[in-house]
């Protein structure tokens, strides 16, 4: 034990007290009364000495000092083996990278003399492993963030550290930042990870097959294009055999060639006569030594609808934009179009482009395969597709759209800019129900439709606007945006297209958007550009500035990419279409958001029926698998929308599904979906060592990396690690605060004040 001073008062003050103590002790001491005798007056004077040095010494606060004992047992070290799929990779030699981490974990076994070792076995889940001779690695995903968060459940006095063997390839759906996130909460606890990269960048040699838009939405005998892409890891071959399939059957077969390490794009055109549902595959030949056979072929689903998607176009103020977006809708085939545009108050144009009922559907063939507007041609010979046209004057568009009834015939509204003749108390109310309940979809393709919203119109709107000077921008795509084909049907996966478009001009800045909203473009200042959100079963899209009419002109080097324009349009509303609410038609739907999921994920599709009576007319719906079995799954209410039910058919084996519905509503192009289960390939495909995940790891939790070479120096590590943040405790006593102290400097008071007594000073 030792002995320190820790004074309650300042050193000057302490001294200053010393000085004036003596000063009065020697004062009172300078002459001796003449009743007490010497031997007695130095009794005094020693007693009120002893007495005052006493209480000068308990004001420096002498306290004993102790080391406290660290606590019972070995600090703990955590040994993180991975043991997914990647890690039966061979880099070089005939040993996996899973044979080195094993060896590297035995090393480290040596250390149990000094530490607990604890060695665990890692993929997409974390548990002790006895003998890792015994472990497969074969985990279909890797949970590195999963791995070290488990590890931290408990707080070990004696300390701990974590060794991760891994060759940091994290797939898990927490991304790099649950990584990140971990190693956060390890930094905090005390807890150094200390990661060893086994691996390097090894790249298997395969083909990948994958479509940008997996479904489609079309009119019958109207030409469809699938775009599909062939990615080649390593090089396997120059020439590629891709084949479209239905029901088995070839359809169609094309030959592409694909370089090393390279992607390349083709196309297949689909025509069909009758409405339904289809399902086609489109798969490569295998090649020789590809490391999966697995993603070589992808299904396209295309629903075909014999009644035409009817859209409304609302514009208070003529621009060029209204006149290109109602020549572009006039285009398709599968749409009839009616246009409203207000001239006065007073006085509205009523422009309707409706399809020949007696069209032979060849002139609607080869108009599907018009790409876009010819910028020379006038409105009427803008297509080949055979309409009939009609032109009326109103004096109110409540003589159009006066009505919840009258609204129910359009699927899609566009929203122009001066919308206030449009909407009306009455008819926002009508619009709220419209897109809440009957799933339509409504587009505000210039920015806000009025200049200032009210409360019921701005509560259905993805984002608010605030007035401020025009400005110009490009887009720029998020990541979601990026993967809607919509958005980018040339397939750029980069943006680097539409990014080099004209500008558009706004004189309104959207804000921030709102809680459940997406943003699939952005400006450089990262206001939304292209903004939407759920509500109720339709979907409402603000599509920010104007001049989007001039992507139809392009300077030369961008002429290839003319078609952008009527291609976002006819993609963009099929996209509404398709995802949300019945067709025109339709009595009840099926659907489901993709047509492939990977293994473990929960499956669930929506139930969509025009007329709810009630739950007990709701139908099932029958899951049938690739081996024909059947199992019936209840459809359950979802929300407080009539209508619409989940349909939740949990985690399901890889396989080829088909659901259907039940009964009555079993016939029809949306009576079924078929979907795919696949297993997840990334442990098979992205097998290159990770080091920089596993540095950042290592920086943010305060450990190091370590070379295989080096694994025996993480002890030395850790006991560093360990003195730095875990300094040496004691215990700390008040040499005051024993009886015998406070005993002593009474008695020593009591036998002064006797002693006075006595001699008659008191």
């Amino acid at each position: 034990m030792n002995l320190v001073f820790e004074p309650h008062i300042r050193s000057g003050l302490w001294i200053t007290l010393v000085i004036a103590g003596v000063i009065l002790l020697v004062w009172y001491g300078w002459r001796r009364p003449p009743a007490i005798t010497t031997k007695r007056w130095a009794a005094v004077l020693t007693g009120m000495s002893f007495s005052l040095a006493a209480l000068l010494f308990l004001l420096l606060n002498p306290t004993w000092t102790a080391p406290v004992p660290p606590p019972a047992g070995k600090p703990i070290l955590n040994v993180l083996v991975d043991s997914s799929a990647s890690m039966s990779t061979v880099d070089s030699g005939t040993a996996t990278r899973f044979d080195e981490a094993t060896k590297l974990a035995r090393e480290l076994r040596l250390l149990e003399d000094r530490y607990d070792v604890r060695v665990r076995s890692f993929d997409d889940s974390t548990e002790l492993a006895g003998d890792l001779a015994k472990v497969e690695p074969a985990g279909r995903q890797t949970d590195i963030a999963g791995a070290v968060s488990s590890c931290l459940k408990e707080d070990y006095p004696q300390g701990q550290a974590i060794v991760v063997l891994s060759d940091g390839v994290h797939n898990a759906t927490t991304g790099v930042d649950g990584v990140l996130s971990a190693a956060r909460s390890a930094q905090a606890m005390s807890v150094p990870v200390y990661p060893t990269t086994i691996g390097g960048d090894t790249a298997p040699d395969d083909l990948e097959l994958f479509t940008v838009r997996p479904t489609d939405l079309s009119f019958v005998e109207q030409d469809v294009t699938i775009g599909v892409s062939v990615k080649q890891r390593g090089q396997l071959t120059d020439r590629v055999n891709v084949l479209l399939v239905q029901d088995g059957e070839e359809l169609k077969r094309q030959t592409v060639t694909v370089g090393r390490d390279a992607t390349v794009s083709t196309k297949f055109t689909v025509n069909e006569k009758d409405a339904g549902l289809y399902r086609y595959e489109i798969r490569t030949e295998p090649i020789p030594g590809e490391t999966t056979v697995a993603n070589n072929s992808v299904p396209f689903l295309l629903r075909v609808v014999s009644d035409p998607i009817r859209v409304l176009v609302l514009e208070g103020k003529p621009y060029w934009d209204t006149k290109f977006l109602v020549r572009t809708l006039a285009i398709d085939p599968s749409l009839e179009v009616d246009c409203m545009i207000r001239l006065r108050d007073d006085r509205f144009l009523h422009r309707q482009l409706r399809l020949d009922a007696d069209d032979a559907n060849e002139d609607v063939a080869a108009a599907a395969n018009t790409a876009g507007p010819n910028a020379g041609q006038d409105d009427n010979e803008s297509s080949n597709t055979s309409r009939s046209e009609s032109t009326t004057f109103i004096d109110s568009p409540s003589q159009l759209i006066g009505s919840n009834e009258a609204l129910s015939q359009w699927q899609v509204i566009v929203l122009g800019r001066d919308a206030e003749a449009f909407l009306s108390e009455p008819l926002v109310q009508s619009l709220r129900r419209w897109v809440s309940r009957d799933g339509g979809s409504l587009v505000c393709f210039r920015g806000s439709p009025v200049a200032s919203l009210d409360e019921n119109l701005s509560r259905l709107m993805p984002v608010r606007w605030s007035q401020s000077r025009e400005r110009r921008f490009r887009p720029q795509l998020t990541d979601r945006g990026t993967s809607l084909a919509w958005l980018n049907p040339a397939g750029e996966r980069d943006g680097a297209i539409i990014a080099n478009l004209p500008s558009l001009v706004s004189g309104a800045r959207p804000e921030r958007p709102r809680a459940l909203a997406s943003v699939l473009a952005r400006t450089d200042s990262a206001d939304p550009v292209v903004s939407w959100h759920s509500f109720g079963t339709g979907r409402v899209v603000a599509v920010e500035g104007a001049g989007m009419w001039r992507w139809a002109f392009l300077s030369p080097e961008y002429q290839n990419y003319e078609e952008i324009y009527a291609t976002i349009w006819h993609s963009l509303l099929r996209w509404l279409v398709s995802g949300v609410g019945l067709t025109p038609g339709e009595q009840a739907a099926l659907r489901t958001d993709r047509v492939s999921y990977t293994r473990g994920e929960t499956v669930s599709a929506t139930l969509l029926l025009r007329d709810d009576a009630g739950p007990e007319s709701v139908p099932k719906v029958v899951l049938t698998d690739g081996s024909g079995t059947e199992r019936d799954v209840v459809p359950v209410p979802s929300g407080d929308e009539p209508g619409v039910y989940d349909v939740r058919f949990g985690t399901l084996a890889a396989g080829r599904y088909e659901a259907k519905l039940k009964g009555e509503t079993s016939e029809g192009a949306s009576a079924s979906v078929g979907f795919d289960v696949l297993d997840f390939l990334g442990e098979k495909l992205d097998v290159r060592a990770r080091p920089d995940l596993l540095q950042r790891l290592a920086d943010d939790s305060g450990g190091a990396m370590v070379a295989s070479a080096d694994i025996g120096s993480v002890g030395e590590l850790f006991d560093q690690h360990r003195t730095a943040n875990r300094p040496l405790r004691v215990q700390r006593v008040a040499a005051w605060d024993r009886w015998w102290v406070l005993v002593g400097i009474l008695v020593l008071w009591v036998g002064t004040w006797t002693v006075r007594r006595r001699a008659g000073l008191v």
